[in-house]
């Protein structure tokens, strides 16, 4: 009887809405406290917002298979049918709660390989320049728009939506201010689940979704590729489109140092207090050392301004770069010694303390 009761899926998006908040109530959870990223209904609604507005934009029915569709990759079901899934992801590993159970659709969605899905950097042990990610992110929506076009069901379309959406939340990817070009594609095991949502919540700003950091050119964004599929365009169009107009990189692609760097890391603001963790998946584990050669990498091979945005804590290594360079002479020869010696300490895990170079004059000479 159990297991007919596990087996249960709620289909019904309005019912799921219902389902979860019946949990945070038993959990003693404020209301929408229970899924990460643009908000989903019962959440705040942002992704349905954003989608309903750029719908009456382009000319194109606010149906409830669009509105599944843009729910999806927050709660995805492993059924062949177009279904929700919120049991999945609210409900305790005993009653069939998948979010923690490696392996499982509802796992690599918001932990795992599958983590694209909200333009963020897969958690799968391989390494991302911010190119792979973007090839990987257009691919899959180029793969829905098509599966849209050859179903006739807007239900796909509507996944790739969200992550199209997510890409202009600042806890999904740091882009420049002034041109919202992409810096980084960032990684969700490395921040804190709370803190990450803050930048998606409608709860504390007055006015409602369009206050939200990121939705006027998510919306923009949005009645575009919904023009697309409303006028029969080609997926070529799409693809197109995503790559030069969406996920454009600083600097106009001038600087190939942004789309060959390594993505991943986090901006400090979601930043987990204890950041470094590993993925429990057996075989494709995550591992300090891992991080810590990525964490090498990024110093050997991004740009100062760029690497510490991903990893603050190498402000040490650079205070110390500073240092030599002011105060010693041939500091070319020293600086190369000193960065080859930093890379095998960051390798290791070994880090340095930005205080301690925090008053350089009074240290020259020791």
């Amino acid at each position: 009887m159990s297991g007919k009761h596990q087996e249960k899926h709620i289909v019904s998006d309005s019912e799921g809405v219902a389902w979860t908040r019946a949990v945070e109530v038993a959990r003693g959870l404020p209301e929408g406290s229970l899924t990460p990223v643009f908000k989903i209904r019962g959440q705040g609604s942002v992704h349905e917002s954003i989608t309903e507005a750029a719908a009456k934009r382009a000319g194109v029915p606010f149906s409830e298979d669009l509105k599944k569709g843009v729910r999806w990759p927050d709660v995805p079901s492993e059924s062949a049918k177009n279904e929700t899934d919120y049991p999945k992801l609210i409900a305790p590993k005993a009653l069939g709660g998948a979010l923690h159970v490696p392996g499982t659709i509802t796992h690599d969605s918001h932990y795992g390989s599958k983590q694209y899905w909200h333009s963020m950097v897969p958690n799968d042990g391989n390494t991302y320049t911010n190119k792979d990610m973007r090839e990987l992110i257009v691919q899959q929506a180029v793969t829905w728009y098509e599966q849209a076009q050859k179903t006739h069901n807007i239900f796909h379309l509507g996944k790739a939506l969200h992550m199209v959406q997510d890409s202009y939340s600042a806890s999904h990817v740091i882009r420049d201010q002034k041109s919202s070009g992409i810096v980084s594609f960032q990684s969700y095991d490395q921040q804190d689940p709370h803190k990450h949502g803050d930048a998606d919540r409608t709860s504390g700003f007055k006015q409602g979704w369009e206050d939200i950091p990121g939705t006027h050119p998510a919306l923009q964004a949005t009645t575009r590729i919904l023009e697309m599929y409303n006028h029969h365009a080609p997926s070529k169009e799409l693809e197109h489109y995503l790559k030069s107009e969406v996920f454009v990189f600083s600097n106009g692609d001038i600087h190939r140092s942004v789309p060959d760097s390594i993505s991943g890391g986090s901006d400090p603001t979601y930043r987990s207090d204890n950041h470094v963790k590993t993925v429990d998946v057996p075989s494709h584990h995550r591992s300090q050392v891992s991080i810590h050669r990525h964490r090498a990498q990024a110093y050997a091979d991004l740009p100062q301004d760029i690497a510490i945005i991903q990893y603050p804590e190498l402000a040490g290594f650079y205070a110390a770069r500073q240092l030599i360079s002011q105060h010693v002479a041939g500091h070319e020869k020293v600086m190369a010694r000193f960065d080859e010696n930093a890379i095998k300490s960051i390798e290791r895990g070994e880090l340095l303390q930005s205080q301690q170079y925090a008053e350089p004059e009074s240290r020259v000479g020791r």
